[in-house]
């Protein structure tokens, strides 16, 4: 018995975990009927242990408010397992313990059925980089999660309060983790209460092992050059291009084996870890000038392998003269281009082109400047009398008209004539159509001639129009001599 027991320390220590340092493996509570299922991962299939032993039973303690349930399982067994009851109204936690003898493993915190568990848990590795994500419905303030990854190569516990964390670090941290087998469960954590714990796939980097997920690393970047009838694939040492693959702690004896395949078979090359280019020589086929790539990276012994995922079809480039010849006519094309441009455009600057016709009607801007206009002349209407007419009243007609007569020109014309030669009549003197007696329905002005004759003054000094008698009664209006 004690014999067993050194020995599953013994692959403990071997696989990283020191003895007496051991946390309990994830535990799952379900509730089924009137009783609560706990169970968990055998310690030694949760550390990757070897169980060659019957001997190797590992012995736990379940432990409620009310009492303390003892249960043991074989290293046989993969998981182990047991009901508890709980009183009726009674919070379901338990708290549990286990041992391998005098190998003890770490007392879990309080696991209870009202603490939501983490959903989805989820395991990524893209290239180097490896992580595991989860969801939470309802997280309260002070809820954080605790990440347990385990299996073949040591064990990492850490907390945090995202809903994601970051393995690479633990996963390159040696050739022996990322040559091992592992797995990650998450649990949530309330005050001093935590959740069931929830396991993500199991994953690895090693061909040989078994698990839900197998992670490639991708090639570096590739370089075919060919001369004449030979060719030369080559490029950076895997182990000195990857920071996490160069940092691990590994054996100088770890070796990087590739193939070459073309359409003139494959072709074997390897490089070690002292090698910064791995390179290998071939013959490529008449007209064949593609190749792809695939890879292993292998331990020290050289059994182990991580697997690298086979690249696309990857061309030699094209000969030196004929890359030259495509250069030379695309840069001519462009000189040629730039010179029938720059000619266009002297020849579009240099043309005179005939003015356009002017139209026919001129701008209205300018149509308001071809006559200057006439300003209104302030004329002020001025009543003149005639003396000579007002002493004698009574003048007959007869002696009107031979007055008029005696000026030897038909005056009654020029009279008639001369509003219209000078402008227009005056606009102090209109017919009055309104005017009361129908008989007389014009005004009766008289010019005083002597005071004209006396004054002999400006044309605006005096009247300009005057009523004329014409005989039988019939007045008509007409311009004095200025």
């Amino acid at each position: 018995m004690l014999l067993g027991v050194a020995f599953t320390v013994l692959l403990l220590l071997i696989s990283g975990v020191s003895a007496g340092e051991l946390d309990f493996p994830p535990v799952d509570l379900k509730e089924e009927h009137s009783v609560v299922v706990v169970s968990f991962t055998h310690p030694l299939r949760f550390y990757g242990a070897s169980t060659q032993m019957d001997e190797a039973t590992f012995k736990f303690t379940i432990s409620t408010d009310e009492a303390d349930v003892n249960g043991s399982c074989t290293a046989q067994e993969n998981n182990c397992k047991r009901s508890v009851s709980f009183p009726e109204g009674v919070e379901k936690c338990v708290t549990l313990k286990g041992s391998f003898d005098d190998v003890s493993f770490r007392e879990t915190g309080r696991i209870c059925l009202s603490v939501l568990s983490p959903k989805n848990v989820t395991l990524s590795c893209q290239n180097v980089n490896v992580s595991v994500s989860w969801e939470y419905s309802k997280p309260k303030p002070g809820t954080s999660f605790r990440v347990h990854v385990g299996g073949s190569a040591g064990h990492l516990v850490s907390d945090t309060t995202e809903h994601q964390y970051d393995l690479s670090h633990f996963v390159w941290a040696s050739e022996e983790r990322y040559l091992g087998f592992h797995h990650v469960t998450v649990t949530a954590k309330e005050g001093g209460n935590q959740s069931e714990s929830i396991p993500s796939k199991t994953f690895t980097f090693n061909a040989l092992k078994t698990a839900e997920i197998y992670c490639k690393l991708d090639f570096p970047p590739v370089d075919v050059i060919e001369k004449e009838s030979a060719a030369t694939v080559s490029f950076m040492n895997p182990l000195l291009f990857y920071a996490a693959l160069k940092q691990a702690a590994k054996s100088d004896s770890a070796t990087f084996a590739f193939t070459v395949s073309s359409d003139n078979g494959d072709f074997e090359g390897a490089c070690t870890a002292q090698e910064k280019i791995c390179k290998v020589d071939f013959s490529f086929l008449e007209g064949a000038k593609c190749v792809t790539l695939k890879g292993r990276l292998f331990d020290g012994i050289g059994v182990r392998y991580v697997e690298f995922r086979e690249t696309d079809p990857i061309c030699a480039p094209a000969e030196v003269h004929v890359l030259m010849l495509t250069i030379l006519l695309f840069v001519f094309g462009i000189i040629t281009s730039v010179i029938i441009i720059v000619v266009c455009k002297v020849k579009a600057w240099t043309l005179k082109m005939p003015p356009l016709p002017l139209p026919l009607v001129p701008p209205y801007h300018e149509r308001e400047q071809l006559y200057a206009p006439a300003s209104d002349p302030d004329i002020s209407p001025v009543t003149l009398t005639d003396n000579k007419l007002c002493k004698n009243p009574s003048v007959s007609s007869v002696e009107e008209e031979d007055d008029l007569q005696e000026s030897g020109v038909d005056y009654q014309h020029q009279l008639l004539a001369r509003p219209y030669a000078e402008g227009g009549l005056s606009e102090g003197y209109r017919r009055d159509e309104d005017s009361a007696d129908d008989s007389e329905k014009t005004e009766i002005v008289s010019m005083d001639l002597e005071d004209e004759a006396e004054v002999g003054g400006s044309g605006y000094d005096r009247p300009q129009t005057l009523q004329v008698d014409i005989g039988d009664g019939e007045m008509v209006t007409g311009y004095s001599e200025r």
